[in-house]
């Protein structure tokens, strides 16, 4: 099969898969809906380090922090803080529940980069994949030109 036909089979097949992929990573193995939905309607606030979970492979920290009259605690991993410290976290206003100690915006543009790098890889090798197959298949019967 000539190099024409490998790249008409590979690029639609390689572009469909990199959107179903980043699409499905997005939706079931990343954080980006929580991101993306607290982007919406970011609240900066102060929170307070209560705690630090050392039970996991990575450090966690606990803070806690009061909208309205209600207390919230969150989870979060490391970053650099000790019990007792005051930091600045930001909460969804629809949704007080929902926070992070990083501004939205940063933590979407670094799940972006990993979609994107994601998607690329596994779009990638399984085109190629799936090229090689087609073509073989495409090509069955026919005999070579190399010797």
């Amino acid at each position: 099969m000539g190099l024409l036909k490998k790249i008409a089979i590979f690029l639609p097949l390689w572009l469909v898969l990199a959107g179903v992929f980043a699409v499905f990573i997005a939706f079931t193995w990343s954080n980006w809906p929580q991101y993306y939905q607290l982007s919406q309607a970011p609240v900066a606030t102060k929170a307070t380090i209560v705690g630090i979970d050392n039970t996991t492979p990575k450090k966690l920290e606990i803070y806690s922090y009061t909208v309205g009259n209600q207390l919230y605690r969150r989870t979060w991993r490391v970053c650099g803080g000790a019990v007792g410290d005051v930091i600045t976290i930001y909460y969804d206003a629809r949704n007080p529940a929902l926070s992070f100690p990083t501004h939205p915006d940063e933590l979407l543009k670094k799940e972006y980069k990993g979609l994107l790098i994601s998607g690329f890889w596994f779009s990638t090798f399984i085109s190629i994949i799936l090229t090689g197959l087609i073509g073989e298949w495409l090509s069955k019967g026919k005999t070579s030109t190399f010797c």
